[in-house]
């Protein structure tokens, strides 16, 4: 009996130990329930929380891109907010700031983007960018490059240089991934006359010229006088062997319809190598001008 009750004791001992051994109360039995019984998934037990997707109605009124653009103004406003108010809507999770950032960051930048047509942004297989979309920020930049153009040609500029056809042009073919073909046309004081006027566009190192679609342009506006300007979008503005061949035979034609043709200038960036960023056919006396 005496030793009975010393081993009921001895168990009863061991069943109250100290609370520093066993600070949450926990029994036995749950103490030493396996890993594997645990309710949270073993792979997400260090997981952060997730959350999900914000969406434009769940962020305060006042930081929404249009509320945003009522109390700020644009100029104050981040790109992707811009972006988000011409783009309107995003996806199922995922707002339309995030699909901006996400636009921008895709296309390498705002410079190559504002250059990319509607055809280049689907071709960035961006989800929730469709074909609307894409159009609409097409159409967006080139209103800007417009607005830009329009107020470069405000008050009538005389254009005796070079370097003053490469002010007015630079900015409107400055990272763009295709050759376009623009015109300038002057009047009889060699001001230039509204707008340049992109005739033509091409690949990334070809731009078809037709003679008839450019001068008609000319004779249209009753214009004397013109200059050509295509870019290069490898940034090398050497004129190519088919740069002069183009030239000459529009020279030909220029000739015929009594339009004066003054330069054909090529624009390509500001480098080490090409400190003006342009050629000048006429300035190298590459070509014969009249």
């Amino acid at each position: 009996m005496g030793a009975a009750k010393l081993k009921l004791e001895t168990w009863e001992l061991k069943m109250t130990a100290s609370p520093i051994s066993n600070p949450l109360g926990v029994s036995a039995s749950q103490a030493t329930m396996p890993e594997e019984n645990s309710p949270i998934p073993a792979d997400s037990r260090d997981d952060p929380p997730r959350t999900q997707p914000t969406r434009i109605r769940d962020i305060p009124t006042e930081m929404r891109p249009r509320e945003e653009l009522k109390r700020r103004g644009a100029a104050a406003m981040d790109l992707e907010k811009l972006l988000a108010i011409v783009m309107r809507s995003g996806q199922p999770g995922q707002n339309v700031a995030d699909l901006a950032r996400q636009l921008v960051l895709r296309a390498g930048g705002l410079e190559p983007l504002s250059h990319m047509t509607y055809l280049d942004i689907l071709g960035l297989k961006l989800p929730g960018i469709g074909e609307v979309k894409a159009m609409e920020l097409e159409a967006a930049f080139e209103i800007g490059r417009r607005a830009a153009a329009s107020a470069a040609s405000a008050v009538p500029r005389m254009i005796r240089t070079p370097e003053a056809v490469f002010e007015i042009m630079e900015p409107l073919v400055r990272g763009s991934q295709q050759e376009f073909f623009y015109i300038l046309l002057l009047d009889a004081r060699s001001r230039l006359v509204g707008q340049p006027v992109r005739v033509v566009s091409g690949t990334h190192d070809r731009c078809p010229a037709n003679p008839a679609e450019i001068f008609s342009i000319v004779v249209k506006r009753g214009c004397t006088a013109a200059i050509l300007v295509h870019n290069h979008p490898s940034g090398d503005p050497t004129p190519s062997q088919n740069d002069i061949n183009v030239t000459i035979r529009l020279i030909d034609a220029a000739n015929v319809l009594g339009v004066r043709l003054l330069d054909h200038i090529v624009v390509g960036r500001r480098t080490d190598a090409h400190p003006s960023g342009f050629t000048s056919l006429a300035s190298e006396r590459l070509v014969a001008f009249r």
